[in-house]
């Protein structure tokens, strides 16, 4: 069997500073699909023919790499699931989503796209605990680098959320998880900074970014657990048909090219706790983390909502 599962996770970090204990916190499955025969893969093309993604991050990874065969430690340490370690501003449109727990402590649940200075976007499988039985003040935490250093991260801000506007269509429980985005007004301003920016959302003008190199960006789970560095991964993003292919093997995908973006990049993959967080083209922000493989293997492409499709009701939510 196949478990696709909405990238959601917890993680138990004291309020305000983020660091401690990471405990492991539950998720629940979609759906559980059953097999057919594989179908072919994706065709690929030359990496060398594809648009280079939102900065020119090739001294950074050089640099990695230089670590790595130098032996100090760091080989085998690639996150998002087999990405890399950002640095400090290379995101600057990344939220963090949190939950405050009757414990005193804050839960990291999600990323976000900063939209403006009131709103931030989300997948709308994120406000579960607003709108489930255990009902959790959120926050907004902006300008976080490294987790463990919580606000004192360089132009690091935390808001509280007042209330979220989900999408009146979204069914977490239908195939395909349709319209999963979730709009967070906030209940103070963010100000923009040197680690902070508002996003560049896709507009339909903006194409449908096939056989482009995009990246996906969280503090998800890793093959080593959850991270304290915010972590990348390249995506390609192959056309609708072809993700369908993909996840052919599965007896109801339900990927439709108006609600989804499709990325693939073996064995790359985001993971629980990825979820809402931005899959970036170039200098805008194409996708919102959604659902994929419980394995977060990168074996099948991750299924992100496709953001230009809701323009409209975003604008007209922005109040």
């Amino acid at each position: 069997m196949i478990t696709t599962l909405p990238i959601i996770a917890l993680a138990l970090v004291p309020a305000l500073a983020f660091n401690g204990d990471h405990l492991i916190g539950t998720t629940a499955t979609i759906s559980e699909l059953g097999l057919r025969p594989s179908v072919s893969a994706l065709s690929m093309i030359p990496v060398e023919k594809m648009d280079i993604p939102q900065q020119d991050w090739t001294d950074r990874l050089n640099e990695e790499e230089e670590e790595e065969e130098a032996g100090d430690g760091n080989s085998g340490k690639q996150f998002v699931v087999k990405g890399h370690s950002s640095y400090p501003g290379m995101f600057q449109h990344q939220a963090a989503i949190l939950v405050n727990t009757s414990g005193g402590f804050m839960q990291i649940i999600c990323g976000g796209v900063i939209v403006d200075s009131m709103h931030v976007l989300t997948a709308a499988h994120c406000t579960l605990y607003m709108y489930g039985n255990l009902t959790l003040p959120y926050f907004v935490a902006v300008g976080i680098h490294n987790l463990s250093m919580g606000l004192l991260n360089p132009g690091s801000q935390m808001v509280a959320v007042d209330y979220a506007i989900n999408h009146p269509r979204y069914d977490r429980d239908a195939p395909g998880v349709p319209n999963d985005i979730s709009l967070l007004r906030l209940t103070t301003n963010i100000t923009e900074n040197k680690y902070v920016k508002f996003a560049q959302l896709a507009t339909p003008a903006d194409g449908d970014f096939h056989h482009k190199l995009c990246v996906l960006s969280g503090w998800g789970y890793t093959e080593n657990g959850l991270p304290d560095i915010l972590q990348f991964g390249y995506q390609f993003i192959p056309t609708i048909d072809e993700c369908r292919r993909f996840w052919a093997i599965a007896d109801d995908h339900g990927i439709t090219k108006k609600r989804h973006i499709c990325g693939y990049y073996y064995p790359t993959s985001g993971c629980f706790g990825d979820s809402g967080g931005p899959l970036t083209c170039g200098n805008v922000v194409a996708g919102l983390e959604s659902w994929g493989l419980s394995s977060c293997s990168g074996c099948m492409p991750d299924v992100f909502t496709r953001v230009s499709s809701y323009h409209n009701w975003i604008q007209k939510n922005l109040v």
